[in-house]
């Protein structure tokens, strides 16, 4: 069983990752808040902590976690008055489905 301490560590290496993806610099606090609270989540849901923490692991779930990603992908499917793909992938990986 790993520890709160490892755990907690490759939660953090995580965040940090996918915070290198982006000008997360640039975010408003509202969307730090979010980007941070996104991947807690998705960390948590797809046990990331059993595997390796990668640049390419924070890749992959970057669209799920990222505000602006989501924001834009969903602008799009609504107005074309649809449903996104992020929004039902988001719902099952953040455990909502």
């Amino acid at each position: 069983m790993m520890s709160i301490e490892s755990y907690k560590a490759k939660l953090n290496k995580f965040i940090e990752l996918c915070k290198g993806q982006v000008q997360f610099k640039d975010f408003s606090n509202q969307e730090k808040d979010e980007f941070e609270e996104n991947a807690i989540a998705i960390f948590s849901n797809n046990h990331l902590d059993d595997g390796e923490v990668t640049n390419d692991v924070a890749k992959h779930f970057l669209f799920l976690i990222n505000p602006r990603s989501i924001k834009a992908v969903d602008e799009f499917y609504e107005s074309r008055n649809e449903e996104g793909p992020s929004s039902f992938r988001k719902k099952e990986l953040l455990g909502m489905r």
